[in-house]
Formats: structure tokens, sequence, C-alpha cells
């Protein structure tokens, strides 16, 4: 009987030693879930702001290269119809530009 006391007592601390090591293991693991979960919610904000950022940036690219192409267009269509009396004006990228001043040049020939 003796030998029965002393591994009763060998279980009860195993057993107690088994539910602190899983108290501990729980909560570790929901502080790392709650961080992660923190990390992610500041992931979204990080790409929605970057998103709307992409989207301006685009906007504004399209802008200003549409306002060139308008603008290269009328000068086509009045070289077109044979109105040089203006000068050709082109603003926006400089490949835009030089053909600007390239039509301006050949009105001169």
């Amino acid at each position: 009987m003796p030998a029965d006391e002393a591994f009763q007592g060998l279980r009860e601390s195993s057993y107690s030693l088994s539910r602190e090591f899983e108290s501990h293991v729980d909560h570790e693991f929901n502080e790392l879930r709650q961080q992660s979960v923190s990390l992610e919610q500041g992931l979204l904000i990080k790409a929605a702001v970057l998103l709307v950022i992409s989207f301006i940036f685009i906007a504004i690219l399209l802008s200003i290269l549409s306002r060139s192409m308008r603008q290269l267009d009328a000068s086509i269509r009045r070289l077109g119809s044979g109105d040089l009396a203006e000068a050709i004006v082109v603003t926006g990228p400089s490949d835009l530009r030089f053909l600007g001043i390239v039509w301006n040049g050949c009105e001169r020939i």
C-alpha cells in the first residue's frame, strides 16, 4: 500500500501540473489570437488606404492623359481643316508636347 500512496501523490502532482500547463497554453493562445486579429485589422486598413490612393493616382493620370489627347485631337482636326493660324499647344507628357512643337515647326515650312 505505501507504493499506492506514493503513486497517488505523483498522480495528483502530475494532474495539477497538466492543468497549469493547459491554462498557460490557453492564455498564450488567446494572446496570440488577439494579436493576430489586431494585425489583420491593421493590414486591412492599410490595404484600403493604399487602394484609395491608387485609384486617386490612376484618376489623375487618366485625366492628364485624356486632356492631352483631346488637345492633340483638336489640333489634328484644325490641321485637317487647313486652320494654320493658331499655334498648336499640347500640354502633358513630353512626347505629346513634342508632337505639338513638331507640328508648329511644320506649319512654317
